[in-house]
């Protein structure tokens, strides 16, 4: 195996086995299945035992850390693959955080938790539930607003202390 710096090319004799790939093997056969062409990083070792591979291999797939659930829900939106629930979800969102009438206002936040504001992740976990409800479910989208946010005014004049309402639990 011999890789050129200067073309940024890997050559290599075919034989059969040659290769392990310990991970990406579904954007590998997603490359396969591609017909452009791209330059793809990757990372090889050589001279691995399977010891070795087997504990890179649990090494990157217990280290890992996914994709932020707020972040996946943000870019279903922009492409156009979000449910029917979702949407709604993201559209109550939004309505509330900046509607002047909810105590929510100016508290949410679409992406990540963040000091004194509560992420959406949190906010759809919390309130998928209800929006299955019947209640809910069957009522107009306006009303379904003002059903929701008449039930946040109450349980957030019943707080004692106000910034329960955006802790998460």
């Amino acid at each position: 195996m011999t890789y050129t710096r200067k073309t940024k090319q890997l050559s290599y004799q075919r034989a059969k086995e040659a290769f392990s790939v310990i991970d990406g093997q579904h954007r590998l056969w997603g490359y396969q299945k591609c017909p452009a062409r791209h330059r793809v990083p990757v990372a090889i070792y050589e001279g691995l035992d399977q010891a070795t591979e087997a504990r890179l291999f649990l090494d990157i797939n217990n280290k890992h850390r996914g994709v932020p659930r707020a972040l996946l829900l943000n870019v279903k939106s922009i492409a156009g693959t979000e449910t029917e629930s979702e949407a709604s979800l993201r559209a109550l969102i939004m309505q509330l955080n900046t509607d002047e009438a909810s105590p929510l206002r100016g508290r949410l936040h679409a992406g990540d938790a963040s000091p004194g504001k509560l992420s959406r992740a949190t906010f759809d976990s919390a309130v998928v539930r209800a929006q299955k409800s019947d209640s809910l479910r069957k009522a107009p989208p306006e009303k379904r607003y003002e059903l929701v946010l008449n039930f946040i005014r109450a349980f957030h004049s019943g707080l004692e202390d106000k910034s329960q309402l955006i802790k998460r639990y």
